[in-house]
């Protein structure tokens, strides 16, 4: 029992820079494994907002599109007309 006590009075008094003191200090501190995981994750996310980006501009170019198409069929006066909008 007295050693239980001693062992976690030692590590109370452990010197502080072994508790990081923010997330810099974790990746710093943390091994290489751990290090190229995050920097997997970090390229991988990056790689996801480019997908989306783009997705984003192909949307919203083929609304643009079909909203013109709409506006020219409608404007056609007859199916001669419609088919040179198509």
């Amino acid at each position: 029992m007295a050693v239980g006590v001693v062992v976690g009075l030692w590590q109370l008094s452990a010197p502080s820079e072994a508790i990081p003191r923010s997330p810099i200090d974790m990746i710093v501190n943390s091994d290489p494994v751990t290090k190229a995981v995050l920097a997997l994750l970090a390229v991988l996310s990056l790689m996801s907002w480019g997908i989306m980006y783009a997705k984003w501009r192909a949307f919203r170019a083929a609304e643009a599109k079909g909203s013109a198409f709409v506006r020219d069929f409608e404007r056609s006066r007859d199916m001669d007309d419609a088919m040179l909008v198509a």
